[in-house]
């Protein structure tokens, strides 16, 4: 009986914890008005973070979320700008998915935009970027010829190049172009891609690791992220 009623006592009072943890929680909407759909988040410290979408907008912050600082890039209004990679609050790199496949970075905080990357081919379709470090990154296109799209900086941005280890894709393969996270870089420089299959018969998801080498794993998602995280 005692023991019933020390196990009743710590599960109100876990109740109560958890009840006051959610009421001190809060949401605070801080603004609704910009008519952009909202893709693209690069986080660099506690007060800067940049944010980019479409219609040609993107925006910064430098003092936590708590204010933002909006703009519509002239000449880029029909851009979708769906991933951003920021180094500070001066310096950050945009790339716009669909047709013309674009890359436009700022080095005076967003005053100025200057185009580095400019494809009207159709068949080009950017999905994610992400940098090992300040100076070299990728990005990560749809597949071309079965083959995917893989871009390559090692000035910052400055210039892009065509990898020429891209690695193979399945037919009907491509990448989500989302928010730009189906594509990571770490700091030892290998590359982690999360494609998707929409052929029947195939599995649904793949992950691809290149370190050197190339490793594709076709697998289901809870098998992916497994992968994922054994091999990272």
């Amino acid at each position: 009986m005692k023991l019933n009623r020390i196990f009743i006592s710590s599960i109100l009072l876990c109740s109560l914890w958890f009840n006051s943890v959610l009421k001190a929680q809060t949401i605070t909407v801080l603004q609704q008005d910009k008519p952009t759909s909202i893709r693209g988040l690069s986080v660099v410290d506690d007060n800067t973070a940049w944010i980019s979408g479409s219609k040609g907008y993107i925006a910064k912050t430098n003092d936590g979320g708590k204010t933002w600082d909006w703009q519509q890039i002239k000449g880029y209004e029909k851009s979708d700008f769906r991933d951003i990679e920021a180094f500070n609050d001066k310096e950050a790199v945009i790339m716009s998915s669909g047709t013309p496949s674009l890359i436009l970075k700022t080095v005076d905080g967003g005053q100025t935009w200057h185009e580095k990357y400019r494809k009207t081919d159709t068949t080009y379709f950017l999905d994610a970027m992400d940098f090992a470090d300040n100076l070299h990154g990728y990005i990560l296109g749809d597949p071309i010829n079965n083959k995917f799209l893989l871009l390559e900086t090692k000035d910052g941005g400055e210039t892009w190049n065509e990898s020429n280890n891209a690695p193979n894709a399945l037919p009907g393969e491509a990448s989500f172009a989302a928010s730009g996270t189906c594509l990571r870089v770490s700091d030892k420089e290998a590359i982690y891609i999360v494609s998707g299959v929409v052929t029947p018969g195939l599995f649904p998801y793949s992950l691809t690791i290149i370190n050197g080498s190339i490793q594709t794993f076709h697998l289901h998602m809870k098998k992916a992220v497994k992968a994922l995280f054994q091999y990272r």
